[in-house]
């Protein structure tokens, strides 16, 4: 089976070799963006979710994941690393969609909530419309 991406890999610990390294905050040398453009375009396209998973070594035997995400095309990686630029966090990751005869593609993820707290999360006060209100209610549920 092929890996589809690096965040989401089938195979442990191997990496699709088509696909880069992720890029991770300090290795952007991009401008930031205006800030209501980033919310703005998080409002269209970014992605928020929770998981919830069985865990055999926790505790409470659950285990708790919250994911921030915007995925686009590669050719459009740009705009991606000025987000995270804007933001202060994240990881962009390559995705290869090879298999299903789709274009490459790059995401941006936040997979830790103080991370999201800290960095993302500020930029919705006060909540606007859309996406911009579900933050709150989102982090209330991971907690």
């Amino acid at each position: 089976m092929q890996e589809v991406s690096r965040a989401h890999s089938t195979h442990r610990n191997v990496r699709n070799k088509k696909c880069a390294e992720p890029v991770r905050k300090g290795q952007i040398q991009r401008k930031k963006l205006h800030p209501q453009y980033v919310i703005g375009f998080i409002d269209g396209e970014g992605s928020f979710s929770v998981s919830i998973n069985k865990h055999k070594t926790l505790k409470s035997g659950i285990e708790v994941k919250a994911e921030f995400e915007i995925e686009l095309r590669a050719d459009d990686r740009v705009i991606l690393e000025m987000i995270m630029k804007t933001i202060g966090t994240g990881i962009i990751y390559d995705c290869s969609y090879e298999r299903y005869g789709w274009y490459p593609h790059a995401k941006y993820k936040i997979s830790s909530v103080k991370d999201m707290e800290n960095y993302l999360f500020p930029r919705w006060k006060p909540p606007g419309y859309g996406k911009t209100v579900r933050p709150v209610v989102w982090r209330n549920e991971t907690h």
